[in-house]
């Protein structure tokens, strides 16, 4: 996926209602009767159903605030003419959920009179999203990832057909451009989604249409726009440990306060302390572990990792060597066993009594918001700046108990060649909300 690249300039909800035509929450509270939907925007086009709506939970778990399609015969239209006609410019954005994998192409959402006019495909036998234009010809945007079983939200965004330019965007991300020829034809009564010939099974949560394109950022403020607002004190749940590896947090020359009420603070074994600016600017905000051999423990007793207990660990770090290799965090359990986070070769590693490569790589000189999540002691997640960029890493984890050790691995070898400002220590896996907004708290 390519991601987004916003312009700098500020905008606000606001800017989603300019051109908004189209508003249909698909939900059992929307319904104007039995089969007919309420357009929420003035121009009261409603959407009727070919069948009596089914229903089913939503992205957030919500009962009866999606419809269920059963891949046959249901499908849904506007009852009267739309007022958007192509070669205007245009936006469509929906929530689906695909749930099953027919050995055929099935429709999401377009337009069909019968001559071969524009059509959206969602390919679901191979993930991917297709635009069919009026001459025939298909264009796929592989690696949509539409994962079955999963919501997500696509957005099909034309910018004129002069232009010859369309762009799929998934979970607010943009996939390549397409530049084809296509053809006007008339969003009319001919609109419509769930079908255009082949049926499509799944799940529809919400759908609005634009009679402009969105910007990229306004793509990515409309996605954003559905996620659950968090606040700061999300972050305080489960938090076990907290360290922050500045100057101003010592409670003795070798000692940093844990911020929780746990009091489970780190003291240094061996070396000299040496301060640095941290991600921030702040003079003696974080320590340096640069060529220097020492390191920090702890007993962090309420921190565990087994088959009935998940952790997240969240360092913010700055990784120096082009190459080498360097702890991080370690932790050893009662039968020796060692378990560290760990750079090597420039990429991201795990160690369990055997190594793992997670196969991504460290970005080298620049302050990032590293997370490992253990779950269930067998599986691995890695966030960076608070995206996932590793998911489900086989991992083996019998207990983790014993010393924790930040900077070096537990017995003083490979120390960290960088700086951390702080370091996070949670006794339950965070939502990517979660770390997102834990990341966003160390911007500027």
């Amino acid at each position: 996926m390519l991601k987004i690249a916003s312009t700098g300039q500020k905008i606000g909800a606001g800017s989603l209602l300019k051109g908004l035509l189209y508003h249909y929450p698909l939900s059992q509270s929307n319904l104007k009767s039995s089969d007919t939907f309420y357009n929420k925007c003035p121009i009261k086009n409603d959407v009727v159903s070919t069948n009596t709506p089914s229903f089913t939970t939503d992205r957030k778990g919500q009962a009866n605030s999606a419809i269920t399609l059963n891949g046959t015969s249901d499908n849904y239209a506007p009852d009267i003419a739309l007022a958007n006609t192509s070669p205007n410019p245009f936006t469509i954005a929906c929530w689906l959920k695909v749930t099953d994998k027919p050995p055929y192409v099935t429709h999401l959402i377009g337009v069909d009179s019968g001559a071969g006019n524009s059509r959206f495909y969602v390919n679901v036998n191979s993930d991917y999203v297709y635009f069919y234009n009026t001459l025939g010809i298909q264009t796929a945007w592989p690696g949509a990832g539409l994962e079955y079983d999963t919501w997500h939200h696509v957005v099909v965004r034309c910018a004129g057909i002069g232009t010859d330019d369309w762009q799929c965007f998934v979970d607010g991300e943009g996939l390549a451009t397409k530049t084809q020829a296509v053809t006007a034809f008339n969003f009319d009564t001919l609109f419509d989604w769930g079908t255009v010939n082949n049926n499509f099974k799944g799940d529809f949560g919400d759908l609005k249409m634009w009679d402009r394109a969105l910007t990229d950022d306004e793509i990515s403020l409309l996605y954003n726009s559905y996620k659950p607002k968090l606040k700061g004190s999300s972050l305080l749940k489960g938090l076990v440990g907290h360290w922050r590896l500045s100057q101003d947090n010592l409670i003795a020359t070798d000692t940093f306060k844990d911020r929780t009420p746990h009091g489970v603070d780190v003291s240094r074994n061996t070396g000299t302390q040496t301060f640095t600016t941290d991600s921030k600017g702040h003079s003696n905000g974080a320590v340096d572990f640069s060529t220097l051999l020492y390191n920090y423990t702890n007993s962090c007793t309420h921190l565990k990792a087994d088959a009935t207990h998940d952790m997240t660990i969240v360092t913010r770090l700055r990784w120096d060597s082009a190459s080498g290799v360097g702890a991080w965090f370690s932790r050893r359990d009662g039968s020796g066993v060692n378990y560290q986070g760990y750079v090597y070769g420039n990429t991201f590693w795990f160690y369990d009594g055997a190594p793992h490569n997670t196969g991504y790589s460290v970005p080298t000189g620049e302050w990032v918001t590293v997370a490992y999540v253990i779950k269930s002691a067998v599986d691995l997640d890695i966030y960076i700046n608070g995206e996932k960029v590793v998911s489900d890493a086989t991992i083996n984890v019998s207990d983790y108990d014993g010393a924790w050790n930040i900077g070096t691995r537990y017995d003083g070898v490979t120390t960290f060649d960088g700086q951390m400002e702080e370091m996070r220590a949670y006794n339950r896996q965070l939502t990517d909300e979660e770390h997102q907004l834990l990341h966003d708290s160390y911007k500027v």
